[in-house]
């Protein structure tokens, strides 16, 4: 294990000096190497943590250290590149060697091996394995948990992913190492520390973490596009009676015509008295997010506002009305409706009016008495008795 600090010293010891008589190097030798790791890392196409690689190379009749260096390394690369002269005594010489793979000092994977390396320019030697084991802590987890879980994400925005561990007696594991993959690495760009970037397309990956014990986790996360247009089912000033809730259904649309999931729509009340059931609702799979209304115990006007994302908030307006007028209304429509549709039951007052179809004229109007705000209702029936 090496300290990253020393590396550049360490660096400056790629190569023991060489030494007087009959032992002088003839000719140097080039090493290339990749490590070979376990199933469970193997697994993963992005790996935490690793960021310095250290080799050393000894001779393995003597045990003399030949070279002992640190390389930093970065932890959203895949490989590696070096080319490492080794001083040699004779045209093919063993060697043995140790690779080490940290997270700045702490060890994570290391491995030896034995070589015959042959004398000649870099290529000399073809690129030789090394298998490493785990010798890092966070051998005894139990349970992995990705955070965050299952999620969206808009095109062109990114999002950092992080895994907490517990161990069997449900405390946190503070140090671990975890590989990271997805279910399609072209869908989106997911690095080494975790970081993930939506592509500019719709579409669902799978990310897994797992630990070296074999623990797993997994979240899902959904590409969606940015709105541009909110919806709302029904039709404006529509009638309610005071102190109902009126369901309302808001659809959040793309510009490809499609709904977007995932994305919370706030509901508000503008005018006092009235409310909303559920202030905030997640749209589903078809863009839709549905609440109630609830008009408030006065006659009159309630206005409601509807906003997601960054787009104007839209309106949605309810005339309350008193129960009974509101129940004249819906037999007035019924009345009107051609025949063979369905109609509404005629309410008591119109049945009290007389037979014969109801014609309603509802009028509206404010008196100020005495500095008192009334609101009258008028009520003129055709037809009645």
């Amino acid at each position: 294990m090496w300290p990253i600090g020393q590396a550049a010293q360490r660096r400056g010891r790629a190569g023991a000096a060489q030494p007087e008589g009959p032992e002088r190097f003839s000719a140097p030798g080039f090493v290339a190497l990749e490590p070979v790791f376990s199933s469970q890392v193997q697994s993963g196409h992005f790996v935490l943590g690793i960021n310095a690689v250290g080799l050393q190379v000894r001779r393995p009749n003597t045990g003399e250290l030949v070279i002992d260096t640190l390389f930093a390394f970065d932890p959203d690369s895949t490989t590696l590149r070096l080319a490492l002269p080794i001083g040699m005594l004779k045209p093919v010489e063993p060697f043995a060697m140790r690779l080490a793979l940290q997270d700045d000092t702490l060890l994570l994977f290391a491995g030896t091996k034995t070589l015959q390396l042959r004398q000649g320019p870099p290529g000399t030697n073809a690129v030789d394995s090394i298998p490493v084991i785990y010798e890092g802590p966070g051998k005894d987890i139990a349970q992995l948990t990705i955070e965050p879980g299952d999620t969206v994400l808009t095109w062109g925005d990114s999002t950092q992913f992080d895994v907490e561990a517990l161990d069997s007696g449900g405390a946190r594991v503070p140090r671990f190492y975890v590989s990271w993959s997805a279910s399609d690495t072209t869908a989106g760009r997911f690095d080494a520390f975790g970081k993930l970037r939506a592509p500019y397309t719709r579409g669902v990956i799978r990310l897994s973490a797992l630990a070296i014990n074999g623990v797993t986790a997994a979240a899902h996360v959904t590409f969606i596009p940015r709105p541009t247009l909110l919806l709302l089912a029904g039709t404006d000033s529509a009638p309610a009676p005071v102190g109902q809730a009126v369901p309302l259904v808001a659809r959040v649309v793309a510009a490809d015509g499609l709904g977007v999931l995932g994305l919370p729509v706030r509901f508000r009340a503008v005018t006092p008295g009235g409310a909303v059931r559920d202030t905030v609702v997640i749209s589903d799979s078809l863009g839709r997010a549905a609440t109630e209304l609830v008009v408030g115990d006065t006659l009159g006007s309630y206005a409601y506002d509807v906003r997601v994302d960054t787009l104007p908030p839209v309106r949605r307006t309810l005339r309350a009305l008193d129960r009974v007028i509101r129940d004249e209304v819906e037999a007035k429509r019924a009345a009107r409706a051609p025949q063979g549709e369905a109609t509404a039951p005629r309410s008591a007052a119109a049945e009290k009016s007389g037979p014969g179809p109801v014609a309603l004229t509802l009028t509206l109007g404010a008196i100020m008495l005495a500095g008192i705000g009334v609101i009258i209702a008028l009520r003129y029936l055709a037809g009645a008795p």
